[in-house]
């Protein structure tokens, strides 16, 4: 089952492309057995914070379904190396049959993969990445921002933020996180590592906050 809080806004303009896309994907994931739980739970927290920060990142409509396809296979370089799992993830989707999707499109979906893992702002034809039409590159980047904070925020693998509410203008914007009762600490903590090239994006500090869900008395 995939988490989409929203009907996805896949690149394709033509009827049923977006269901070709997505099965397309999928099978994608489970063929080099990635982790499915987790690259759903990154997944959604991906476009939680795609919804929320669109305007201000100056998101377009199609890059939402290149960063939910891009979180679902982010970990797929895992089954080559893992030391390099984020070069192997972009050289398996660049490589392999993704339809529905154009060529470019599927590069833009392999650098948000390769660049989610990398430190600091990734540079246009860095790591092996074909070179991208400027706008494409700059949607590239924000998605690539998006991913590394999600996927910090399962670090543990056992889906602690349940959810994520974004807050704020200005030179501060403060990510709530909503926690389970598992320990999200681990979770946290990894996030706020990550949060360096959003908030040089967003030209403000990006502050993490948690609360935790309450269960019913």
């Amino acid at each position: 089952m995939l988490f989409l809080p929203e009907r996805s806004r896949w690149a394709p303009a033509k009827a049923g492309c977006a269901c070709r896309c997505r099965r397309s994907v999928v099978r994608l994931m489970r063929r080099f057995g990635t982790p499915q739980a987790h690259s759903e739970q990154v997944a959604r927290l991906s476009l939680r914070l795609f919804d929320q920060l669109r305007g201000r990142l100056g998101l377009r409509p199609e890059a939402r379904g290149w960063l939910e396809s891009a979180a679902l296979l982010h970990d797929v370089g895992h089954l080559i190396e893992h030391e390099e799992h984020h070069r192997h993830s972009h050289y398996l989707i660049v490589n392999s049959e993704l339809y529905g999707f154009s060529r470019e499109e599927i590069e833009a979906i392999g650098q948000i993969a390769l660049h989610h893992h990398r430190k600091g702002t990734p540079k246009p034809g860095e790591a092996g990445g074909e070179p991208l039409p400027q706008d494409v590159w700059r949607q590239v980047k924000a998605c690539a921002a998006l991913l590394r904070l999600a996927e910090g925020l399962d670090r543990s693998h056992y889906g602690a933020v349940s959810d994520i509410k974004v807050r704020g203008r200005g030179s501060r914007v403060s990510v709530d996180l909503v926690t389970k009762d598992a320990d999200g600490a681990l979770d946290v903590w990894e996030a706020r590592r990550r949060t360096e090239l959003l908030a040089r994006l967003l030209d403000a500090e990006v502050v993490l906050t948690v609360q935790k869900k309450r269960g019913r008395r």
